[in-house]
C-alpha cells in the first residue's frame, strides 16, 4: 500500500471540512475565518468571477490559462527530462559527475523560486512576475545553445532557465484562483491542469525527435524557448488582475 493511499484514509478521518468544524479553533476564530472567506468569495464574484462549473468550462480565460500552463510545462519537462543528457554532452566526467552537475540548476532554482514568489506576494502583483520569470527561462535556453562547449556558462544558463520556469510555475496558480470559486474552481483548475500537463509529453518528445534527426538538441531548445516566451507574451497581453480583460464564450441562460 503506497503512502498516498494510507494518507487518503488519514485525511478522510482527521481533516476538518472547514473552519466551522475545526476543533482546534475557538468560536471567535471560527467566525473571523468564515467572515473572511465570505468576503473573499464576494470579492471574486465582484470581479466577474465564476462559481458554476459550466461558466468555468466556457470561459475563454480558463482556456487561455490552459494554453499558458501548457507552454510552461512544455519547457519544464523538456529541460528536466533531457537535462542529464545535456550535461553529459559537456563531457565533464562520468555518470557520477553528470548526476552531481545535473543537480546544480535545481539548487539555483530553489532559492530563486522562493525569492520571486515572496516578492510577488509582497508587491501584490502576479502578471509581471510571471512574464519576467518565463522570459528568463526562455533566455536561459537560448543562452545555453550559444554557450555550448563552455561548461561553466552552460550550467549557469541551465540554472537561469530552470529558475525562470520554476518561478513562473510557482506563481501561475494564483491566476485561476483569482476569479474561480466553488465548483468552477474544481472544474476550471482540473481543465487547466489536464490540458497544460500535455506539455509534459510534448516537451521531451520534441527534444528527442530533434536530437534523433539532427544529432543535437539545439533546435529543440529553441522551440522550448519560444514556448516560454509565448507564455510570457500571452500573460503580458491578456490583462492584469487574473486576466480579467479576456472575454468569455457565450453560455446559455440560467445554467444549471
Amino acid at each position: 500500500m503506497t503512502p498516498a493511499v494510507v494518507l487518503a484514509f488519514v485525511t478522510y478521518f482527521f481533516l476538518d471540512d472547514g473552519p466551522a468544524q475545526a476543533v482546534w479553533l475557538d468560536g471567535r476564530e471560527k467566525q473571523l475565518l468564515l467572515h473572511r472567506l465570505r468576503e473573499d468569495q464576494a470579492g471574486r464574484e465582484g470581479v466577474h468571477g465564476h462559481g458554476l462549473l459550466r461558466q468555468a468550462l466556457c470561459s475563454a480565460r480558463v482556456w487561455l490559462l490552459a494554453l499558458i500552463y501548457f507552454c510552461l510545462v512544455l519547457g519544464l519537462y523538456g529541460v528536466s527530462f533531457w537535462l542529464p543528457q545535456i550535461v553529459n554532452d559537456l563531457k565533464q566526467g562520468g555518470l557520477v559527475a553528470t548526476g552531481l552537475l545535473s543537480a546544480l540548476p535545481y539548487l539555483l532554482a530553489a532559492p530563486a523560486m522562493v525569492a520571486v514568489a515572496r516578492h510577488s506576494d509582497l508587491r501584490h502583483e502576479r502578471r509581471w512576475h510571471i512574464v519576467g520569470s518565463a522570459a528568463a527561462g526562455g533566455a536561459g535556453l537560448i543562452f545555453l545553445v550559444m554557450a555550448r562547449g563552455l561548461p561553466v556558462l552552460s550550467i549557469l544558463a541551465l540554472g537561469v532557465a530552470t529558475s525562470g520556469i520554476m518561478a513562473a510555475l510557482s506563481i501561475f496558480w494564483s491566476l485561476p484562483t483569482a476569479f474561480l470559486h466553488g465548483r468552477a474552481a474544481a472544474g476550471g483548475i482540473a481543465l487547466i491542469n489536464c490540458i497544460g500537463n500535455l506539455g509534459g509529453y510534448f516537451g521531451p518528445v520534441i527534444l528527442g525527435w530533434v536530437k534523433q534527426h539532427t544529432g543535437d538538441v539545439d533546435v529543440g531548445l529553441y522551440v522550448l524557448a519560444c514556448a516560454l516566451c509565448l507564455a510570457a507574451l500571452l500573460v503580458l497581453v491578456s490583462g492584469k488582475d487574473g486576466l480579467k480583460s479576456t472575454h468569455d464564450f457565450k453560455i446559455p441562460e440560467n445554467p444549471a
